[in-house]
């Protein structure tokens, strides 16, 4: 499925801010929940469209993380079939700030963010996730 994204919106359908019970109506399929790391909120993950919703403390979306099968468009370029090279020299043009770390790369200016894990060791690794997420998400 091929998710427009909208920074500091949402992703195709999916907006930050819409409520748990909105977000599932977004996809014709339950999804599956659990709790990523430390974190006390269920996610909750669309399996057949490859697509996670975070929400915070008052179940309102507050991130949407996209990966395969997903088409992850930003300005008409899908991240998801990008390198970790060529995604970071995409979001620089888009965001100067853009925050470099081994495996991940964070336009904060956007609220957009892509991760390969293996870039630490090969800058033409793929990118398997992007994120698009509102302001405050990773205070």
């Amino acid at each position: 499925m091929k998710f427009d994204i909208n920074p500091r919106i949402g992703a195709g359908g999916l907006r930050l801010g819409m409520t748990r019970g909105e977000a599932r109506t977004c996809f014709d399929e339950k999804p599956e929940t659990f709790h990523r790391g430390q974190d006390p909120n269920e996610t909750d993950f669309f399996v057949g469209v490859g697509a996670f919703a975070y929400y915070d403390d008052a179940e309102v979306v507050e991130a949407i993380e996209l990966a395969a099968p997903a088409q992850a468009v930003l300005q008409g370029r899908d991240l998801l079939k990008m390198t970790f090279a060529e995604a970071k020299a995409f979001l620089t043009g888009l965001d100067a700030g853009l925050a470099v770390e081994v495996d991940a790369l964070t336009a904060y200016r956007l609220g957009v963010a892509v991760w390969a894990s293996l870039a630490k060791d090969d800058p033409d690794a793929p990118i398997e996730t992007a994120i698009v997420f509102r302001d405050g998400y990773y205070d």
